[in-house]
């Protein structure tokens, strides 16, 4: 295994709402960018701390507008580049978790999920 000298981290977390995730994504032209920037490897989100996948899965829980694979098709266009992927997945319960399963949640008496700071 080869030294790394150049890492991107992205950290982002899309709103199941959001009506257009991935509409626009081009992989090729993301990779491409990524090799001209000398990035030797790359974390990019399979799940976020949502609870939404950006690959198709039928074990967990993909974006409700996904209509593409964007964590297959950036993870090809990277390697044929020589450029490393981790797919960063968030394990713990979220929002989309808890939006389904209530009964897997801790709940205050008023029922609410999200509160003012005290």
């Amino acid at each position: 295994m080869k030294p790394l000298k150049w890492c991107l981290f992205f950290d982002f977390h899309t709103m199941p709402a959001n009506p257009d995730v991935g509409k626009d994504f081009d992989a090729e032209a993301l990779a491409a960018l990524f090799a001209q920037a000398g990035v030797d490897y790359v974390v990019f989100p399979a799940r976020c701390n949502l609870g939404v996948a950006y690959y198709p899965t039928k074990l967990g829980i993909p974006h409700p507008s996904l209509h593409r694979d964007i964590l297959g098709s950036l993870t090809s266009a990277c390697h044929r580049r020589g450029i490393r992927v981790s797919a960063y997945i968030n394990l713990g319960l979220s929002h989309e978790e808890g939006l389904r399963h209530r009964d897997w949640l801790v709940l205050p008496q008023n029922g609410e999920t999200y509160s003012k700071d005290p």
